[in-house]
């Protein structure tokens, strides 16, 4: 694998987090600020606010008037829409300072023949595959095939592992097609969904990995053994 700079995702995660626990608390200055800066120093988190728009929609109210049910969620909507547009205004003012416009339009569509790339060869889309696995292979499984998977389908985890969801369906086409797939930390970013609420869903599923009755049982076990063999 070739050297990959991550120098400046520490820093995005963490203004990612604190912009996601100002929404919790109901913070939306707080928002704006954590989150623009996350988009400023790396623009992916722009793939999130689908997420959190399924996330943050509401399909009652108190009042229970259709309404003020949409006048609700959308204003939800166009706040987390807000860094969005500060970001680009950023890049704007920074653009038109440095006289650098026709530089990034060459990069922008440079990205478009990344898919050519990835999949160049067997060896490439072999190690692209491998790396969506690597970061998204083991949730994917437990949502669809864990001990506890009806777990999922309650409505305070439900949301959540929905916007997980379409974050990766989303985040994964972006990543083929538009960047390096050979690099797993660019599949990391659905993970802010699911990472809150993974103990509280798959927490029978991780017993089993420290289990090590479970392990001799599984090891003992002719068929098992037969595949491990072969």
């Amino acid at each position: 694998y070739p050297p990959i700079d991550t120098y400046d995702e520490p820093i995005q995660f963490c203004l990612i987090i604190l912009g996601l626990l100002s929404i919790y608390k109901g913070n939306w200055l707080g928002y704006f600020i954590f989150f623009s800066l996350s988009l400023i120093t790396r623009e992916s988190g722009i793939i999130l606010i689908p997420g959190l728009m399924l996330a943050l929609t509401n399909s009652k109210n108190k009042l229970n008037l259709k309404s003020h049910l949409i006048k609700d969620n959308l204003l939800k909507y166009f706040y987390l829409s807000v860094p969005v547009f500060i970001y680009f205004l950023f890049i704007n003012i920074c653009y038109s300072e440095n006289n650098i416009s026709n530089h990034s339009e060459s990069n922008f569509l440079d990205r478009f023949v990344l898919y050519n790339f990835n999949t160049q060869s067997q060896k490439y889309a072999f190690e692209s595959l491998i790396s969506l696995f690597l970061v998204l292979g083991f949730p994917l499984y437990l949502i669809f095939n864990g001990i506890q998977k009806d777990k999922i389908y309650l409505p305070k985890y439900h949301k959540y592992v929905s916007s997980f969801l379409l974050t990766v369906i989303i985040n994964s086409i972006i990543v083929l097609f538009l960047t390096q797939a050979r690099e797993a930390r660019l599949y990391v970013i659905p993970m802010f969904f699911i990472w809150p609420i993974f103990s509280s869903i798959f927490i029978d599923d991780l017993k089993l990995l420290v289990s090590i009755k479970q392990y001799i049982s599984t090891f003992t076990n002719l068929n098992y053994l037969c595949f491990f063999i072969i």
